[in-house]
């Protein structure tokens, strides 16, 4: 965790400069707030990484492309964001494959991250977590998962978002 590194722990995540986070959305693309967010990245030359939704990508293909044009990542978060634990390994590979062969149809271009739905805050400890984020890794994935939860989503407000974030930290 970004903790670690900065008490100078020998168990590292990232990079070793404690002044750099990777900031990430999953969920998208909203047709709302992707283009505010991909706005304020843009006027702040900073980039993120967007964990795609294959159906919300699909109702959104213009922002998919512009969060690619504008030099953002892009990674794999399913195609309709099941709970990968009590998801089938059929239905896990269909998930992925169905967001992928989108993004490629949109953009040219090959997903290789992954976050799963609901585990993405957790570090998988029982073998219905694991089996996902093996499956996906011989599929040639990589998973991503987070270490800080803004809990934007609960709708705490900028404050309530800034004080989640550095009360981890």
């Amino acid at each position: 965790s970004l903790r670690e590194v900065r008490t100078g722990l020998t168990n590292q995540f990232g990079a070793a400069n404690a002044r750099r986070i990777a900031l990430t959305f999953d969920d998208g693309p909203d047709g709302e707030y992707t283009p505010e967010i991909l706005d304020i990245l843009k006027e702040k030359h900073v980039h993120a990484t967007f964990f795609i939704i294959g159906s919300n990508a699909e109702a959104h293909p213009g922002i998919v492309q512009r969060e690619v044009d504008e030099g953002n990542e892009v990674g794999n978060h399913t195609y309709t964001h099941p709970n990968m634990s009590d998801t089938a390994p059929e239905g896990v590979t269909l998930e992925l494959n169905a967001t992928q062969r989108l993004f490629q149809a949109l953009t040219g271009r090959t997903l290789r991250l992954w976050r799963p739905p609901y585990l993405g805050d957790a570090e998988p400890t029982d073998n219905d977590e694991i089996a996902p984020v093996l499956q996906a890794q011989t599929m040639g994935y990589i998973a991503v998962g987070e270490h800080i939860d803004a809990l934007d989503w609960e709708r705490p407000g900028v404050d309530g978002i800034i004080k989640n974030v550095f009360d981890v930290l």
